[in-house]
């Protein structure tokens, strides 16, 4: 990223203005179209290419690399152009991360525990890693909460136990997930029924398993009847949270 003192240079900082100086000693005959107010200005912004600026002067990509090694480099820090390129390369894949964790928040197996989360003064982030191809991006179905990585699971279908009419909402809960993160938000989401939402700590949830084996735990909350809310105004319970450092 472009740093702070950096962002913070005008024109009439006086370093600029002393190479705006020694630019005007120097190009008395211009033979390009950019002035050194526009230059500034370009070399100042990082997602500015060398190539963009040359194109815009009518200069080779050489050149332009000559004239900001002379003339600008001593007001940016230092900078090379390659140190540009790399702020260029991390601000592009930090927008491209924003765009898609703003598209996977707005996932509905997402949305409502975030906004219930964050009404509880929780900070929410999204998961960074990367796709197949190697095109960073932020996972669908974690979140850090508070820095605590959380697995979200959603259930939207409950059943009966036996001789019973209480409801019950499962869960199946992968040993790997839960060896890499801190807790698990359990989503219950059946239609035309009140949300409940879960935060379990991993510890906790292995710690009432105990030995058992396989690659799955049956995880299971008992879920009451109530009349329909809407979709679009659930009441949600944000258990377990405060109370196990979570929140």
């Amino acid at each position: 990223m472009t740093p702070t003192r950096v962002k913070s240079l005008t024109l009439n900082s006086p370093k600029v203005r002393a190479a705006h100086a020694r630019w005007d000693r120097a190009h008395r005959r211009r033979n390009h179209r950019l002035s050194f107010d526009q230059l500034f200005r370009y070399f100042k912004d990082d997602t500015v290419r060398f190539s963009q600026i040359a194109s815009m002067s009518g200069l080779s990509n050489q050149r332009v690399h000559q004239i900001y090694e002379r003339f600008f480099r001593p007001l940016f820090a230092e900078r090379t152009g390659r140190e540009r390129y790399q702020s260029y390369k991390w601000l592009k894949i930090y927008q491209r991360l924003q765009n898609r964790q703003e598209q996977v928040f707005a996932d509905d197996r997402l949305r409502l525990p975030i906004e219930h989360a964050r009404a509880a003064s929780c900070k929410i982030e999204g998961v960074a890693t990367s796709d197949r191809e190697h095109i960073a991006t932020v996972k669908m179905r974690s979140l850090l909460v508070n820095g605590h990585l959380c697995s979200v699971l959603q259930a939207r279908r409950t059943r009966k136990a036996s001789g019973s009419s209480r409801l019950y909402a499962q869960f199946a809960v992968a040993r790997s997930v839960l060896q890499k993160v801190d807790a698990v938000i359990f989503h219950c989401a059946p239609p035309e029924m009140q949300h409940r939402i879960f935060v379990v700590p991993k510890d906790l949830i292995l710690a009432l398993f105990g030995t058992t084996t396989g690659p799955t735990l049956s995880v299971i909350f008992r879920h009451e009847r109530c009349v329909y809310i809407g979709v679009k105004d659930p009441v949600l319970t944000f258990r377990n949270t405060r109370m196990h450092g979570i929140c």
